[in-house]
């Protein structure tokens, strides 16, 4: 599904940015974003917006291993 597919955009480095809208609700249950698949990515906080009423809005720079290295 979705969360499969979005993990495996990260495990192979296809995805520069990623951008979280928070919403001032808790859901307990839904599809997960990145699926079941153990992942690690390194992110680096660029900017954070306020969207509406309790709505944030945080996007990340991916940082991406140099030559060699080992990813998380």
């Amino acid at each position: 599904g979705g969360g499969e597919l979005n993990n495996a955009f990260f495990f192979f480095f296809f995805v520069d940015e990623l951008l979280i809208n928070i919403e001032p609700a808790a859901i307990g249950r839904g599809v997960r974003v990145f699926g079941d698949t153990p992942l690690a990515v390194r992110l680096s906080l660029m900017q954070t917006r306020q969207l509406g009423e309790g709505v944030l809005q945080l996007r990340y720079k991916v940082i991406k291993p140099a030559a060699g290295e080992i990813a998380l």
